[in-house]
């Protein structure tokens, strides 16, 4: 019974997994940004056996914190590690290499040996340049004492006809050939260049070892905090002369460059610090003011005067352009509504939900979202 107990002990700790599914398709659902980092969430769906299922989701953000890295599973069965794996891809065989060394070496020798023959032909046309040139000079002094035979002239011409077109038939195969020989050689070394890169690159994936206790479908929900995303507020003011509200928008300006688009993706925005090992910070207020120069002057005036000389003008220019608003407004239908974000308070920070899903690409450009939209009331000084 020991016995048993032992061998049963040794294959669940050597062999951590009945049946290995590798890397499942999985996408991004919902997307937290914080000032400088993100926490992306993953869900996949997948068909495990009864037993233990060694289950992936890739991941490829450029930085992940691994100490982040958590997952649920959503069926029957319990959950042994959830850990962030780095899948380096396998080695290619050395004897593949050689194969495309030898068939480069092979190439190479081709090539060389067009080229000889290409080099044998330009010498033979070179002779036949200067049998041409040689008659040229030679026949012009024989005609002063004997006229060469029709046929002999007959058959030099035909000679020379045969042979340069020979020649430059030969030659014109040769060149493509070499062409040929070169892609080929080109192609070999992107295959030699590619197989020599594969053994430093590597794939980020979260490793799930699920124990299920039935052959089920299952839902994944998997998260992590990724580096090289965040946001910041700012703000649109937006006044009216003469009216004492204001119109305050605030937009969330987020930067992502973590290496995985966000598509079709709930996205929340957040000002909590998801950092371990840290205190609570001290909250410190936060004033919003304008700063306000006063000019004594106009500020006597307008007493003296009891405001009649600074905007008796103003008036009638306000009555004359509510009476053409009148006729322009007659014919609006409501006025349509900002869509913002659901604010949600958390005990130390705050959280705005975005109301459409969205979809922002890893990339250098920001992106603007509006969050919410107040209106304020005030008095405005001059």
């Amino acid at each position: 019974m020991k016995k048993i107990l032992v061998f049963l002990l040794s294959l669940f700790f050597v062999s951590p997994y009945a049946f290995s599914d590798g890397i499942i398709s999985s996408r991004i659902s919902k997307v937290t940004v914080f000032a400088d980092k993100a926490q992306i969430t993953r869900r996949a769906a997948v068909k495990v056996k009864k037993g233990l299922n060694d289950i992936s989701l890739e991941v490829k953000a450029f930085r992940v914190d691994k100490d982040s890295v958590t997952a649920k599973v959503f069926g029957s069965g319990e959950i042994l590690s959830v850990q962030l794996r780095r899948i380096y891809l396998e080695k290619q065989p050395q004897e593949n290499i050689n194969k495309l060394r030898q068939k480069i070496d092979k190439l190479n020798a081709e090539r060389i040996k067009a080229e000889d023959e290409n080099n044998v032909l330009s010498k033979k046309q070179e002779f036949l340049d200067s049998i041409i040139h040689f008659s040229s000079v030679q026949v012009p002094q024989d005609l002063k004492t004997s006229f060469p035979e029709p046929d002999m002239l007959k058959n030099m011409l035909d000679f020379l006809d045969k042979t340069y077109s020979d020649i430059n038939e030969h030659k014109e195969a040769l060149s493509e050939k070499i062409k040929e020989i070169d892609k080929e050689i080109d192609k070999a070394k992107r295959e030699l260049a590619s197989l020599g890169g594969a053994r430093h690159k590597e794939k980020k994936a979260v490793n799930i070892l699920f124990n299920s206790s039935k052959n089920q479908s299952i839902n994944i929900e998997s998260s992590y905090i990724v580096y090289q995303a965040s946001w910041r507020p700012l703000y649109k003011v937006e006044a009216s002369g003469g009216s004492k509200e204001i119109n305050l928008i605030m937009f969330a300006d987020i930067t992502q460059k973590t290496g995985e688009d966000w598509n079709n993706v709930e996205l929340n925005i957040s000002n909590a610090v998801p950092l371990s090992g840290m205190r609570l910070p001290s909250p410190r207020s936060w004033f919003l003011d304008i700063r306000r120069f006063y000019n004594e002057d106009k500020v006597m005036r307008k007493s003296a005067f009891g405001g009649n000389a600074l905007t008796g003008a103003w008036k009638a220019e306000s009555v004359a352009q509510s009476a053409r608003a009148l006729n322009y407004d007659s014919a609006l239908k409501e006025e349509a509504h900002l869509a913002v974000a659901k604010a949600r308070e958390l005990p130390v920070s705050f959280e705005y939900k975005l109301p459409e899903a969205v979809n922002i690409a890893s990339r250098e450009k920001n992106t603007l979202l509006p969050v919410f939209s107040r209106q304020l009331k005030g008095n405005f000084y001059y």
